[in-house]
This record gives structure tokens, C-alpha cells and sequence, in this order.
């Protein structure tokens, strides 16, 4: 039977990479059960989201489509202002809202109304829910290798069969690694309609448009960045792996934990 489209299934790793270590799990169940300590773990997620997310508009707004509204509005999302994580949510979906406005501005020509998933219904949302998933799987897979465990996650709640750590720190690289290359594909026209297919209400890339996709992407994950701090060009990948290292040293050693924040 074939899974639904967008769900993740598993990741075949060695046997190293599950080793789960019972003093770091606990510390991630005691971060979460912390009405404090997971607002504030996941107030600074939220930070970087919406840093990312202007990063990625802002660098997109000298086209002739104008975006400043939905740049502004983001702009003017609050996370300081609110008291939960329920609260917080309600926030980052206000700023999707407008986030998604823009794309739809940005590519009119693909008539992108909506976000839709669980099928997507239109190209862009196929596009974005294809290269979500290769990042779920990356940083599950690297979840596994800091030994922190995919499955507690601090904005998304913890549900069976649910990366929600993954899920979490993937929504701060969406913009940095997915979306940019969705907008570096559909700003050189590097995918047409041929490359899509549909099947019954789901609108889904084709072989050939996977694999132009997917060539796309892990050159994006291959990008070069130099390190503000020490000068070493690291790749987006290892930025990935760092931020998962980052989170271990918060919850093991009270050490502050500071979201990936684009600075170039």
C-alpha cells in the first residue's frame, strides 16, 4: 500500500547512529515538560524562523511584484508579547499567512493560491512539500548521530510516528535551503508544467522533475558559507548538523541556545 503523499516512512541507518544516550532523552522530556524552559527554547525557533523568512523575502523584493505589505507584516510579528507555546503557534501561522502571500505575488504565473498538503494541489506546494521531506530526513538522520531523539520537539507536539524535533528545527532552514531553491527554480523557469503530473485532486512532481528538483537542492545543501566567528567555510549541511549540536549543549548544559540566523 503507498503511503500518503508528504509522510515520512523511515530512514534505513547503521547501527551506530541509534544510540539513543538516557541522560540527554531525559533532559529533552525535562525541557518539554517545563512550561518555561520549552517556551523559552521554542520562542528563539520562532526567532529564527521569521529572521530566515525576511532574509529570504527581502532578497526577493527588488523584483517588480511588489511584497513590502507582507514584508512589513512580518516584520511586525511579536514573539515577545505572547506567554505559551499555543500562543506562539497562533503567531508563526499569521506569519505563514503572509509569507505565502508573497510567493503568490512573486510567481503569479503558476497561480498559486493557497499552501495546500496531504496532497498538494498546485505545483508550488508540491515543490515545497518534495524538498520538506529530504529535509525531514536529513535532520532526522542527524538527530541520530548527536544521539538527541527526533520525536520530542518543542513547538510540534510529540504524536506517535511524528519527527517533531525535526520538524521544529527544519522550519528555521526552510527558507535557507527549501524555499530558496524553490524560488532560485521558478525565477529561471527551471521547471515547467510538463514536469508535473496529476493524480486525482494531488498535483505531483513527475520522475524527471524530481530529479531536476532533487540536483537543485543537494547543491543548495552543498553551499558553501564562511563562519562569521572563526572564518571556515562550512557547508549548509554542516550548519544543519551544527544546530542539532547547538541544542544538545543547551539542554545537557544550560549553555544559551541561539537559532541559525542567516548573516550574509
Amino acid at each position: 500500500m503507498n503511503p500518503p503523499y508528504g509522510k515520512f516512512i523511515g530512514s534505513a541507518l547503521p547501527l551506530p547512529y541509534f544510540s539513543y544516550s538516557g541522560k540527554i532523552l531525559l533532559k529533552q522530556s525535562e525541557y518539554f515538560n517545563s512550561n518555561e524552559k520549552r517556551f523559552n527554547l521554542a520562542q528563539e525557533i520562532e526567532e529564527g524562523i521569521k529572521h530566515n523568512t525576511l532574509w529570504l523575502l527581502q532578497k526577493y523584493s527588488n523584483f517588480s511584484y511588489n511584497i513590502t505589505d507582507q514584508i512589513q507584516a512580518i516584520k511586525e510579528v511579536n514573539f515577545k508579547d505572547v506567554s505559551n507555546v499555543d500562543q506562539l503557534k497562533i503567531k508563526e501561522a499569521h506569519m505563514a499567512t503572509h509569507f505565502y502571500q508573497a510567493v503568490a505575488r512573486l510567481f503569479f504565473w503558476w497561480k498559486f493560491k493557497k499552501r495546500t498538503r496531504r496532497p498538494p494541489k498546485d505545483p508550488i506546494s508540491a515543490l515545497m512539500s518534495y524538498g520538506n521531506i529530504i529535509l525531514y530526513s536529513k535532520l532526522i538522520t542527524e538527530a541520530y548521530r548527536t544521539c538527541l531523539h527526533p520525536g520530542i520537539g518543542y513547538i510540534h507536539e510529540p504524536e506517535a510516528n511524528k519527527a517533531s524535533l525535526a520538524y521544529d528545527i527544519a522550519d528555521i532552514f526552510k527558507p535557507v535551503v527549501v524555499y530558496q531553491t524553490i524560488f532560485h527554480t521558478l525565477s529561471f523557469f527551471l521547471l515547467k508544467g510538463s514536469h508535473f503530473q496529476k493524480k486525482g485532486e494531488a498535483v505531483l512532481l513527475n520522475a524527471q522533475g524530481k530529479r531536476i528538483f532533487r540536483k537543485l537542492l543537494i547543491r543548495r545543501f552543498d553551499y558553501r558559507i564562511k563562519d562569521s566567528q572563526t572564518h571556515c567555510s562550512h557547508t549548509l549541511s554542516t550548519y544543519l548538523t551544527r544546530e542539532l549540536y547547538k541544542l544538545r549543549k543547551h539542554l545537557t548544559s544550560n549553555h544559551p541556545y541561539r537559532s541559525f540566523k542567516v548573516w550574509w
